[in-house]
């Protein structure tokens, strides 16, 4: 038996389809937000400065995006 690692310890988010049956990207422009590719939905989640890096920041924002797309909160 090959050893796989719990799915628990795997921290990396996977984006849930849209409920239009669309798949959901990333997209970085100023702040990071996740979109819809086949109706335009999307959910931005914008937060205080955190990180010193703008980088950082972003993918912050990209993954706090990505937990309220996740948990069903798309604006219609």
């Amino acid at each position: 038996m090959r050893w796989q690692p719990d799915r628990k310890d795997d921290t990396t988010p996977s984006l849930k389809k849209c409920g239009c049956g669309g798949s959901a990207k990333v997209v970085y422009d100023t702040h990071s937000r996740i979109m819809c590719a086949r109706c335009g939905s999307e959910v931005t989640a914008k937060t205080m400065p955190f990180f010193r890096d703008p980088a950082g920041q972003r993918e912050h924002e990209a993954w706090r995006a990505a937990v309220r797309w996740n948990e069903g909160i798309i604006p219609q």
